[in-house]
């Protein structure tokens, strides 16, 4: 089921569209890949193989999705302030 909400969530919001998906959405999408990461961790051997790469892309995610957050939609990247 959180695979398939975060397929979804990805289908509606490819990487290029990023800067226009919703804090709200983000944040559950976000919720969501964490609680995967927690769940194929607790795994036994996790730590190596397929699961550690999937481990690995969803760490990458999460962090791409977590900048998005930090930095409002209404701001355009790399602004400078005076």
């Amino acid at each position: 089921m959180l695979l398939n909400q975060s397929a979804a969530f990805y289908g509606r919001w490819p990487e290029d569209r990023l800067a226009s998906v919703p804090d709200v959405e983000l944040v559950a999408e976000i919720a969501r890949c964490r609680r995967v990461v927690e769940l194929l961790e607790s795994r036994q051997g996790a730590a190596a193989g397929a699961s550690r790469g999937a481990v690995d892309g969803l760490k990458a995610w999460i962090a791409l999705l977590g900048k998005r957050i930090d930095q409002p939609a209404s701001l355009p990247s790399g602004a400078a302030f005076a």
